[in-house]
């Protein structure tokens, strides 16, 4: 049977409208209202949506909530549904997939995937009923919701369920790095204070795919585009792998994909709930070098027992799901003490990307240094394109480092883990320069309130900041090198160039007195009536000429030294006779 999508409100649940079978027009997110066929328009115009109409409101003190609201309205990024038919903006905005988690019982923890948004809608519903008779029985209830991509459904029934925090599902719709003066898409820089005690964090983190052809990378480029939030994938300053010798050319290619993984949190007396939005998964190529992995030390022979395998290339909402369900027995014991920890399994699988990503800048690094130092290729049009490989990755360094920084000042925040006893703030961390080693946060005292993994996680967050730092010192060392070898090779080349324009020299010293000659000889009409006569005239004078130029020319030098020197001695004898007077 066919069901409709349908939405939660206080009421239960009501239909939402379909489009109209034949409708082309794609909605333009920018207006008050999606604008496709008639029917459509008039049927999104009337559905009573309370989160949407929240974040409305709220847009008129909160510029940047504005684009939270077209991206509702449009069910994906907004500039990407300007181009779409109204049957794919329907299918976009009803997209769900959200897997609920309810370890209320760790050792029996129950797990349900929703779809559409009638089961989404109805297990929030039921979620709801069960936490409203808690109280009263004293019964807890922890669950957990890890989100693969958003839509408008996803965010009207979670938004409006669980009252998240818009920001929250701002901060995870995009991937920009830069903004120009008129997008209104821009995120804007925060201070640390506005995340201390918030309810989310956010990391940014990469992705490094390697491709063994541009043909697997255009499909990787199109499955991210269906997606609703934005992801792109970066594919210059590529690393060479070629198959005799790396330096070679060769088809391969890797991409790095850019993510976002965002938790929200909150507990209300003997309940916690948590929101996991992670980013859906690439099946074109592979992980590069087959991922990380583990970041856990192999287990012994003798206490090695086969489980459910976490393969690199699984989703990460099924990596999470694989994650949870083969918990230890302690990690089941802390989750009745900390429902919060539940979250931890997020960070070492962001972890493993961004150390993998560190490995690929450092061997891009690598092999730019090994190019100019080899002098394998010293020409200047080589060693241009060395350059502006360079000049990526100096413009990339600082990105990720930014968006480790950030994560440090969100967990700070999010966790109370910023008191500190030398008063410093975390954003000390920002900081590097060339010559200068990695500033890291010394004498640091954690919250009293704050679990030893969050303490953890921060301190493995620092650590990957230093390493960028570190990174980020070898791109100015590498810069600096590369900028004294374009000034040698330019300089050699120069050299040659005025040799050139020495023998240029050479030429028109030696032509210069013959034409002279010629004309001064061609002034006689009697020498150019006998043939004969000219030309041993000619002989006769431009040649010694010729010859005397070029020895000028030739020891010009010395002839100038010479003349100074004479200079020079006339100097002193005139002092000497002048003493020799008085």
């Amino acid at each position: 049977m066919d069901m409709a999508p349908r939405y939660l409100e206080e009421g239960g649940l009501r239909e939402w409208p379909r489009p109209a079978a034949t409708s082309n027009t794609a909605p333009i997110p920018s207006d008050s209202r999606l604008r496709g066929s008639r029917s459509f328009g008039e049927g999104l115009a009337s559905l009573d949506k309370p989160y949407l109409r929240y974040v409305e409101h709220l847009s008129k003190q909160w510029p940047r909530l504005a684009y939270l609201a077209n991206f509702i309205r449009a069910g994906t990024a907004p500039k990407k549904a300007a181009g779409l038919p109204a049957q794919e903006i329907l299918e976009r905005q009803n997209k769900v997939k959200v897997a609920f988690l309810d370890f209320s019982d760790p050792d029996n923890i129950a797990q349900k995937t929703c779809e559409n948004g009638a089961d989404l809608a109805s297990s929030l519903l039921a979620g709801q009923q069960q936490q409203q008779h808690s109280p009263g029985n004293g019964n807890r209830l922890n669950r957990v919701l890890i989100v693969e991509d958003l839509s408008s459904t996803v965010i009207e029934l979670l938004g409006a369920a669980l009252d998240i925090d818009p920001c929250f599902f701002r901060a995870h719709l995009e991937d920009h790095t830069w903004f120009n003066i008129k997008d209104d898409w821009v995120e804007m820089p925060e201070l640390e204070s506005q995340a201390h005690k918030r309810s989310f964090v956010t990391i940014k983190y990469m992705q490094p795919r390697f491709f063994e052809n541009p043909a697997l990378s255009r499909a990787a480029k199109e499955q991210a585009g269906r997606w609703n939030v934005l992801r792109r994938i970066d594919f210059q300053g590529q690393v060479k792998s070629g198959q005799n010798a790396w330096w070679e050319d060769s088809p391969h290619q890797v991409g790095l994909l850019r993510r976002k993984v965002s938790i929200w949190s909150r507990k209300e007396g003997n309940n916690w709930t948590g929101v996991i939005l992670v980013d859906p998964c690439i099946s074109e190529g592979n992980p590069l070098w087959n991922g990380y992995g583990s970041l856990e030390a192999p287990p012994k022979m003798s206490t090695f027992i086969p489980s459910i395998v976490r393969h690199p290339e699984m989703p990460l909402l099924e990596s999470l799901l694989s994650c949870v369900s083969t918990l230890s027995s302690e990690d089941r014991a802390r989750l009745v003490a900390d429902p919060e920890s539940i979250t931890s399994h997020v960070y070492p699988m962001v972890f493993a990307e961004i150390l993998v990503t560190l490995q690929y800048a450092f061997t891009a690094l690598f092999q730019i240094e090994w190019q100019m130092d080899s002098g394998r290729s010293r020409k200047v049009e080589d060693l241009d394109t060395t350059f502006d490989k360079l000049q990526i990755w100096q413009r990339r360094l600082p990105c990720y480092a930014g968006w480790v920084r950030d994560a440090i000042t969100g967990l700070e925040g999010r966790y109370d883990l910023w008191k500190q006893s030398t008063g410093v703030p975390s954003s000390s961390l920002a900081t590097v320069q060339s010559g200068q080693p990695p500033l890291l946060q010394a004498h640091t005292t954690y919250s009293s309130t704050s679990s030893a993994w969050q303490a953890g996680l921060r301190r493995d967050f620092v650590s990957l900041l230093a390493q960028l730092q570190a990174l980020q010192l070898r791109a100015d060392k590498v810069m600096q090198m590369a900028v004294a070898i374009l000034s040698v090779e330019e300089g050699k080349k120069a050299v040659v160039e005025s040799r050139n324009m020495g023998r240029i020299t050479y030429l028109a010293f030696v032509f210069v007195p013959l034409s002279f000659v010629t004309s001064f000889l061609g002034m006689n009409p009697d020498i150019a009536s006998t043939s004969a006569l000219v030309y041993c005239i000619f002989f006769a004078v431009a040649v010694p000429v010729s010859i005397v130029v070029l020895s000028v020319a030739t020891y010009w030098n010395k002839i100038t030294l010479w003349w100074e020197s004479g200079k020079v001695v006339k100097k002193e004898w005139t002092k000497k006779l002048l003493v020799r007077g008085s």
